[in-house]
């Protein structure tokens, strides 16, 4: 018996760390840092910098006027803006394969076309997006929207009881708005308040 169990916590910790080798082989660089942006890995907060390779499970932290690009080796942008906070190719958890654990904040992401084998999706206690050309993404307690900037984007709704929702499917310049109160709506192309509130870093 205590062979198998050997054997079956070999098993275990060989595919864990096969996971884990293969998401920071697929790998994150940050290229462009602007105002204060922090990574939090483990137990350590330190600043980050241009040509700093990010680990599955950093958590990302940008304060207000700040800015974070994280280029994958498949061609995947990552900008962070104005608050946001996410966490980076989660291993474990609900989000684990998922590019990013969207938590609050701007993001907005560009993904190539044909993408490559890497994970492109966005996780969010409230939606999960599992397809995309660009898209911009704003999360605050008040509601959360989506914006499919080029290309469809696809996923799905979430609610308190996790998975299963409705789909979302929007075509490009769609916008989805979800306040926390309220049934999600779609609009044929971007409001006036998302574009007065959109930081310029995530127009760029």
């Amino acid at each position: 018996m205590g062979v198998l169990i050997r054997l079956a916590l070999g098993l275990a910790a060989a595919v864990m760390g096969g996971a884990l080798a293969w998401a920071d082989a697929v790998g994150g660089v940050v290229t462009i840092v602007e105002g204060p942006v922090q990574v939090v890995r483990g137990v350590n907060r330190s600043p980050l910098a241009p040509g700093v390779r990010l680990k599955p499970g950093d958590l990302l932290f940008v304060d207000s006027g700040g800015l974070l690009r994280i280029e994958t080796a498949e061609g995947v942008r990552a900008d962070l803006a104005a608050g946001a906070r996410a966490m980076w190719m989660p291993a474990v958890g609900p989000a684990s394969g998922q590019l990013l654990h969207w938590q609050a904040g701007w993001l907005k992401l560009s993904v190539p076309t044909p993408r490559g084998a890497g994970p492109v999706g966005v996780w969010s206690s409230g939606l999960q997006i599992e397809e995309l050309g660009v898209g911009v993404f704003f999360l605050e307690a008040a509601q959360s929207i989506v914006f499919a900037e080029t290309g469809k984007l696809t996923g799905t709704l979430r609610g308190p009881a996790g998975p299963g929702g409705p789909t979302i499917r929007l075509k490009p310049g769609e916008l989805l708005s979800r306040p926390a109160d309220k049934p999600p709506s779609i609009a044929p192309v971007p409001t006036p308040a998302f574009l007065a509130r959109l930081p310029v870093a995530s127009a760029a």
